[in-house]
């Protein structure tokens, strides 16, 4: 009987054993499945983080390029509006300088004009002086 109780024990030992051996192995196992699951979910938030990082950099570059485009053209409408200024400018003092030449002109033309005049009555008296002297030559004759 003890030698079958031994016997009993060592089974039951055995059986323990590979209970054990059986329960480690399903643990490591388990282990590794789990450590698979969490690398491969690490793994996709750190693809959609990534994406999400990227999307955020897209969004800082078109702001910046939309910024820049807007400075350039500011910059642009500025230059373009100084450009306009400087030939209206231009365009006055042109306008101003004819402007005063026209009235020179017209102020030496009624000048001309009254000289013109004065010379024509003058023509005109000499001419009737010169027509009294014929006549009156004419009588003495």
């Amino acid at each position: 009987m003890e030698s079958s109780h031994r016997r009993m024990i060592e089974e039951l030992k055995a059986k323990h054993a590979e209970e054990i051996e059986s329960l480690r192995q399903e643990k490591e196992q388990a282990l590794r499945e789990e450590t698979e699951a969490t690398l491969a979910a690490l793994d996709v938030m750190r693809k959609a983080h990534d994406l999400e990082v990227e999307k955020k950099m897209n969004s800082i570059m078109k702001r910046m390029q939309a910024n820049h485009d807007m400075s350039t053209l500011h910059s642009q409408h500025q230059a373009e509006m100084e450009a306009i200024k400087q030939e209206i400018i231009s365009l006055s003092e042109k306008y101003s300088a004819k402007c005063v030449e026209s009235s020179d002109l017209n102020e030496r033309l009624r000048h001309l004009t009254r000289s013109l005049t004065a010379a024509r009555a003058h023509i005109s008296d000499l001419e009737m002086r010169n027509a009294k002297l014929r006549a009156h030559i004419n009588e003495k004759e």
